[in-house]
């Protein structure tokens, strides 16, 4: 039986609590466990500290008297002698400009809030000047190909860019965004979409690694915890999209029921993970890959509210089979 343990915050070492009678068949399941209120500890660490789980820091800005009324100006001829010694800095300092401009316009409701066209041009802008011109090399290799090392599923939610959270550069992860992370189980007709990303991942890219990362606050999560599921809908397509955690749901009500609804849709938001890790097995070749020891399968879990990330792996293995003509001879000798 494959296994799949989640750690709060710290990556945990699987090959540890790894058993024969963990392993799995030739058609694999996964069971996952998530800690109940009422759990033991959690498993032995691979280290005694947190990993990627410094919270973020608080910044509050502070008035000093030495400051006084010339900061402004002070601050404005400082730019103006950075232009001087950095012509280089231009194009970037103006695109700086234009948007607090447009921000302060729209602070007094002299201009329109918002211009989407403009605000796309000068975040270009200021890529295409700090990041694609300052790294040549990397652009002209990326040019002949791509061959990353990661496949990444996360939710389609602004906040967690897994680019950002965990610093991918380009070229690195090959990243599929959904409603609420999840990864469907193996279907040519009802998720052609995603069973292309992973065939194309796995067969053709030859990625060493897929994670799938859940969050904090996910919207998609609290619709599968509320939605009834009773044969009505509300939504056009939401719904029957989040169908795909409801064994994480259920897991969920049954262990942590007596909880409130925020902390069912927290434990929700890492079991749903593991739903998502287990489905990824019916899809023969990622069972190929973690067999050759090829891939490896990982679960995340990004909390911004906190500034911390968790990880966790998948152990997997198969059982020792017999063919029929061992099962004759076995059963010879016993007779």
């Amino acid at each position: 039986m494959s296994t799949a343990t989640i750690n709060s915050w710290c990556l945990t070492s699987l090959s540890q609590a790894q058993s024969p009678q963990n392993k799995a068949t030739l058609r694999p399941s996964i069971s996952a466990r998530l800690n109940s209120p009422a759990s033991p500890a959690p498993p032995n660490l691979i280290q005694n500290k947190p990993v990627f789980a410094a919270p973020a820091p608080i910044i509050t800005p502070t008035w000093r008297e030495d400051m006084g009324n010339g900061s402004y100006d002070e601050a404005v001829e400082g730019l103006r002698k950075l232009l001087r010694e950095k012509a280089n800095l231009e194009p970037v300092a103006a695109a700086k400009i234009d948007q607090i401009t447009a921000q302060l316009k729209s602070s007094d409701g002299s201009s329109s809030p918002f211009d989407p066209v403009e605000r796309m041009k000068t975040g270009f802008i200021y890529f295409k000047k700090e990041k694609y011109d300052k790294n040549p090399a990397l652009h002209a290799e990326l040019a002949k190909g791509q061959s990353p090392k990661f496949m990444v599923f996360a939710c389609s939610d602004s906040r967690v860019c897994p680019s950002h959270v965990l610093d991918f550069q380009p070229g690195d992860a090959f990243v599929v965004r959904n409603v609420a992370n999840m990864v469907p189980a193996y279907d040519k007709i009802r998720y052609s979409g995603v069973g292309s990303a992973v065939e194309y991942a796995v067969l053709h890219l030859k990625v060493e690694h897929i994670v799938v990362i859940g969050h904090s606050s996910c919207g998609g999560i609290k619709g599968l915890m509320s939605f009834p599921f009773d044969g009505t809908s509300s939504t056009d397509f939401i719904e029957d999209w989040v169908k795909i955690g409801l064994p994480a749901k259920s897991k969920v009500v049954a262990e942590c029921g007596d909880l409130p609804f925020p902390e069912q849709c927290a434990y929700c938001e890492k079991e749903a993970v593991n739903v998502s890790l287990g489905n990824l097995l019916s899809y023969p070749f990622v069972r190929e890959g973690l067999v050759k020891k090829t891939l490896t399968l990982k679960g995340g879990y990004y909390d911004f509210v906190k500034g911390t990330f968790e990880l966790w792996g998948l152990d997997f293995g198969l059982s020792p089979s017999f063919s029929v003509k061992d099962v004759a001879t076995i059963l010879h000798w016993k007779l």
